[in-house]
């Protein structure tokens, strides 16, 4: 029993670390922190397939929101980032990777 506790504060700790550091840069609004992962909302318009398909090149694995929505009429573009195995000491730079590639797919 103790090991899950000690696990479920090192994951909500981690969610945490994610979160803070992407509100930092943009925004409470666009940041929600369901569970054990970490869902970033992406300016409309952007292809959010081909944003975590660009991150996997960096070593990073978002999963994209959109293929979650029945019609793809209605789908929002955002990517699921995962708080399990995400490296702390890297955050910062990791972020500042992603949203390069935000940027440039837009």
């Amino acid at each position: 029993m103790r090991h899950l506790r000690r696990t479920k504060r090192v994951y909500a700790a981690k969610r945490q670390a994610l979160l803070d550091c992407l509100q930092s840069s943009v925004g409470a609004d666009s940041v929600t922190a369901p569970g054990l992962a970490v869902l970033l909302k992406l300016p409309k318009g952007t292809r959010d397939i081909a944003v975590a398909r660009e991150a996997l090149t960096y070593g990073m694995y978002p999963s994209p929101l959109s293929p979650w929505y029945v019609s793809p009429e209605g789908a929002e573009s955002g990517l699921l980032l995962g708080v399990a195995t995400a490296p702390m000491k890297n955050l910062a730079r990791s972020r500042d990777r992603l949203f390069e590639i935000v940027q440039r797919l837009r």
